[in-house]
């Protein structure tokens, strides 16, 4: 309703003033995305899998690369560099089919089975990335995965598209954790 007052508003000075121009306002300055999968795995089982914070080609298809270059896993602080093919962010990196980001460690919490870490740089185009990934216990025995993610809005992209894209992918991974988790042996 505002974003229309404003446009009615700035109509009536251009056509008073010879003034031109648009006026825009987004609903909101970050995106949020939040998924979450059962796994039909003891939780403990699904955390030795995604517990470790440079482990993601044991669990994430498109990671070719996650080295650690500073600091120590599981320690908040570590930065890890990882890469590989991201051609399920339609083209955020400029078109191509590699990706890569440089994401730092921020708390770690073996206790609660849960960390976050935001993105350091990388060419996906997502600024003020942060997320969080945590193993929560579910019923009978088995755990729940759940993911969220916080970013800045993507100018030139539609909110609403991009969401639902970011959380297909991530409940993919979430779904090939759990093939991982139900493939290994206990």
């Amino acid at each position: 309703i505002l974003q229309v007052l404003f446009q009615n508003l700035l109509s009536a000075i251009s056509h008073s003033t010879g003034f031109t121009g648009r006026f825009s306002m987004s609903a909101s300055t970050k995106w949020r995305v939040s998924v979450q999968r059962p796994i039909k795995a003891p939780s403990e089982k699904v955390w030795n899998i995604v517990g470790s914070f440079c482990g993601l080609k044991r669990w994430s298809p498109t990671v070719e690369i996650c080295e650690i270059l500073q600091g120590q896993d599981q320690i908040p602080g570590c930065v890890r560099y990882c890469a590989g093919n991201s051609s399920h962010l339609h083209g955020l990196n400029g078109g191509g089919s590699k990706s890569w980001v440089k994401e730092k460690l921020l708390e770690f919490d073996h206790g609660n089975r849960r960390y976050k870490y935001k993105i350091l740089e990388g060419n996906l185009g997502m600024e003020g990335y942060m997320a969080t990934l945590q193993v929560v216990d579910g019923e009978g025995g088995t755990a729940a995965v759940k993911w969220t993610v916080e970013m800045d809005a993507i100018p030139g992209k539609n909110e609403q598209e991009f969401v639902r894209a970011l959380s297909v992918k991530l409940s993919e991974v979430l779904l090939n954790i759990e093939r991982v988790a139900v493939m290994e042996p206990p």
